[in-house]
């Protein structure tokens, strides 16, 4: 129980910022595409309206959800008389958010590098989720350009 005590006061002290996701995106040509893409995808992702959309889409969808399972109970209990409304619709919305706080809202930087003319630069303010996609891809199709 200690140990658990100290792993848990262990892991609040490390910032978030500490284990915040770098990755390395190697191209051949086209540098100035690739980081005009990357740096207006962390301009979106910054944008104070773009979280106010995240949370009113949650708020939507759980209304909708609590709706549509709200009317399947009603049938159910006109159909045959035993109604359950469960709370199948809230699980389904905790996952979400643990992905959005998990993956989205954490940012990382994407270090971009052009082999061809030999050019490097950082874009940081990336969520992790597109960071960690990125850099998956970009490894697989340089080991293929690799192999061949």
């Amino acid at each position: 129980m200690k140990r658990q005590i100290i792993l848990l006061a262990g892991l609040m002290a490390v910032s978030p910022f500490a284990l915040a996701m770098d990755a390395e995106y190697v191209i051949m040509g086209g540098f100035s595409t690739i980081v005009n893409a990357f740096t207006r995808i962390k301009l979106i992702f910054n944008d104070n309206q773009y979280a106010s959309m995240v949370t009113a889409f949650v708020v939507m969808g759980m209304i909708s959800a609590l709706l549509l399972k709200s009317a399947k109970g009603g049938y159910e209990f006109l159909e045959t008389g035993k109604a359950q409304m469960g709370m199948g619709w809230l699980g389904l919305t905790v996952l979400g958010t643990i992905v959005y706080f998990g993956l989205v809202q954490p940012k990382g930087t994407i270090h971009i590098y052009d082999q061809s003319r030999n050019q490097y630069q950082a874009v940081s303010g990336i969520p992790d989720f597109l960071i960690l996609t990125a850099g998956v891809t970009n490894q697989a199709y340089q080991a293929f350009v690799d192999m061949g």
